[in-house]
């Protein structure tokens, strides 16, 4: 039996387009950068062959532009994830 503790680091940033407030909406480009680590926790004399998984990592990358206006928002991005 084993019980996995998550570990998440979750970075980003977001900036203005323009420089002046605009009426119309605002455009925005975002970043942001994500880790999440998976550790297995084996309980005593638990661990057998087969039975307890490695520890896994995923992380990932993702790039945005966010167009918000009266209408709505419309946000288009583009994102990767690699992981083992």
């Amino acid at each position: 039996m084993w019980r996995p503790a998550y570990e998440v680091v979750r970075g980003g940033y977001s900036w203005n387009l323009w420089r002046d407030a605009s009426r119309s909406g605002d455009s925005r480009l975002e970043l942001e950068a994500r880790a999440v680590l998976t550790q297995r926790n084996v309980e005593s004399g638990g661990e057998v062959f087969g039975t307890s998984p490695d520890n896994e990592n995923a992380f990932l990358l993702s790039a945005g532009w966010v167009r918000r206006s009266s209408f709505g928002t419309l946000r288009l991005g583009v994102g990767y994830s690699w992981g083992d």
